[in-house]
């Protein structure tokens, strides 16, 4: 008996020492609490209290990332108590740093007892000056005793906190309170699943769960606010992604909640009104970043790098993102009025903007494009930023397939004379628009047996692979399969892995026993939790193994002439097979 405890404990150690090795919120430290899930709750909560009484930040961080991470079902009732008085301590007036404060807040609203109301604590945090703090006040909200006593704080939080990160935490604390009456959590997901077509009645469909909250009586059906055509198109966009959640499974209603909340009041407040906002300032910004632009070669990657200064900072989120990008569309669109030597300039711009800059004013881009092609430029610079534009586009959603007849585009520069256009084309292939399917399909599979160009047939590859109902395209994916070309193979296994067929693993696992095998084998692997919960055993090891030899071998270290980072991907790679451990 005490040598299995012995074992139990050195498998925790183990864990807990990936967890400590790496940054907080990264994905391999995010990859090695999802193990934990699988060894003794009783020993990772003894351990993870441990670390939590060392002493040292980044311990106790990594101690408190380890509780949260067990699930509450799992943890032995005797060890509660010292979950709360070790997280309380964390927890006191005097404590000023903010990450370990952050850290400590939703384990100790986890560990209270019926004669110990967490509300008020709570609501002193959901003032504190560090929005990481914010935010986790935020999402344990559900821990008060009275629901009632945190919703206006929480829909406080939604309306006003200056930045968007707290609001979204907000979001998910108001859902999770919300579903504490199952009653009334059934009304919330009728009344928004009701909506998720229609952005001026999702807007109302949120107007009328807020003044409920509100304890005001239901305001009932009526006209959606008036919206700009920005906001409609940003509404409309993002709840297409709410589709395809089973809005009637009750298990997951606080997740359902909780998105359609962040979406509407998200996309509103980046919306609303931002007085004090220095437009002119940004506007000003704008042309003077372009000016730089138009000094530099069309299409250089000089050009690339100073245009992607358009898009507002990622890492530090702010609620007037929308204003700052659509600004900068504006001043793209202007360039077409200029003459045709600006075309590349403004059109290089919006593709950047659409795809990277969620950016607005979609209907003046499509009208713009529409412009541009009857114009029927054949620079290949403005005509490649032309089909990355309707890319963006198309991935958000935003293009009429009918009226912007895109697939006929591409249909006719797969046979542009310049390569460069061609392998653009072959990837944008997949644009909305099926009349053309079968022809596109045709011609992409002529291009992978007979383009002179690496990069092309590379490309008819990958956009073959995104359209395997059309025409022959299944057949050619699977003699694909089997390509001498590595890059044709890789987009061909992702078409097989998506597909489910019983020889896409074992073919991948073969790619990777190379010791230079190609980055893209190894995004496939980055990103197979796309398309399964788990790994079988034997496959999970096997993967294991092989990303293991290539740390091991140096695969990282090699010369790449494709802009990825070799480290970051394999780091990626391996944070995912770990990430999809049989469950025991």
């Amino acid at each position: 008996m005490f040598g299995r405890r012995a074992k139990r404990e050195a498998e925790v150690t183990d864990v807990l020492g990936q967890v400590r090795a790496h940054p907080p919120g990264s994905a391999l430290r995010s990859a090695a609490l999802d193990q934990l899930v699988n060894l003794d709750a009783e020993v990772v909560v003894e351990q993870a209290l441990a670390l939590c009484r060392d002493g040292r930040p980044d311990d106790t961080v990594a101690g408190l990332d380890a509780l949260r991470n067990v699930p509450a079902s799992l943890v032995p009732p005797h060890l509660w108590p010292e979950i709360g008085q070790v997280t309380g301590a964390l927890c006191r007036p005097d404590q000023r740093d903010a990450e370990i404060l952050a850290a400590a807040l939703p384990v100790h609203a986890s560990a209270v007892t019926p004669e110990r109301d967490p509300a008020e604590l709570l609501m002193a945090m959901f003032r504190h000056e560090d929005g990481r703090v914010r935010a986790a006040a935020a999402t344990s909200a559900d821990a008060a005793h009275d629901p009632v006593s945190v919703i206006g704080s929480l829909l406080a939080l939604l309306d006003e906190d200056p930045l968007p990160d707290v609001a979204d935490a907000a979001a998910t604390g108001l859902a999770h309170t919300v579903c504490r009456d199952p009653s009334a959590a059934e009304v919330f997901t009728a009344l928004f699943a009701a909506h998720l077509d229609d952005p001026g009645q999702a807007a109302h469909a949120w107007h009328r769960a807020r003044t409920l909250l509100h304890g005001a009586p239901d305001p009932g059906d009526g006209p959606g606010p008036a919206l700009t055509d920005d906001l409609r198109d940003e509404l409309r966009e993002q709840l297409a992604n709410l589709h395809g959640l089973d809005w009637s499974n009750a298990d997951i209603r606080a997740l359902v909640i909780d998105l359609f909340i962040d979406t509407v009041n998200g996309s509103m407040r980046r919306y609303a009104p931002a007085p004090g906002w220095d437009a002119p300032g940004r506007r000003a910004a704008v042309r003077d970043l372009l000016q730089r632009a138009r000094a530099l070669p069309a299409g250089s990657e000089g050009r690339d790098e100073l245009l992607l200064q358009l898009i507002p900072d990622v890492a530090a989120p702010a609620w007037t993102d929308r204003h700052a990008v659509n600004i900068a569309v504006d001043e793209a669109l202007a360039l077409g009025d200029d003459a045709l030597g600006d075309d590349a300039l403004g059109v290089e711009a919006l593709a950047i903007l659409v795809s990277f800059g969620h950016a607005g004013r979609s209907r003046q881009i499509r009208a713009a494009l529409a412009d541009l092609r009857a114009r029927r430029p054949d620079d290949p610079i403005v005509l490649t930023a032309m089909l990355r534009t309707y890319s963006g586009l198309a991935a958000r959603g935003r293009l009429d397939p009918d009226a912007d007849s895109v697939d006929e585009f591409v249909l006719d520069l797969l046979g542009h004379e310049d390569a460069t256009v061609r392998a653009t084309a072959a990837a944008s292939s997949d644009l909305p628009g099926s009349a053309a399917a079968d022809r596109i399909a045709e011609r992409l599979i002529r291009l992978i047996d007979q383009d002179p160009d690496p990069a092309v047939r590379a490309n008819a590859a990958l956009g073959l692979a995104g359209m395997p109902d059309a025409g022959n395209a299944t057949e050619a994916l699977v003699r694909l399969l089997d390509s001498p070309d590595p890059v044709i193979r890789a987009h061909t296994l992702t078409w097989a892995v998506e597909a489910g067929r019983p020889d896409a693993l074992p073919r991948l696992l073969d790619e990777l026993a190379d010791p230079g095998v190609r980055w893209e084998f190894l995004f496939l692997v980055q990103n197979l939790e796309d398309h399964m919960d788990s790994l079988p055993r034997r496959l999970h090891k096997d993967f294991t193994a092989a990303l293991a030899r290539l740390d091991e071998t140096g695969w990282a270290n090699r010369a790449t002439p494709d802009a990825v980072d070799p480290d970051e991907i394999l780091a990626d790679a391996t944070a995912t097979v770990q990430f999809l451990t049989p469950i025991r």
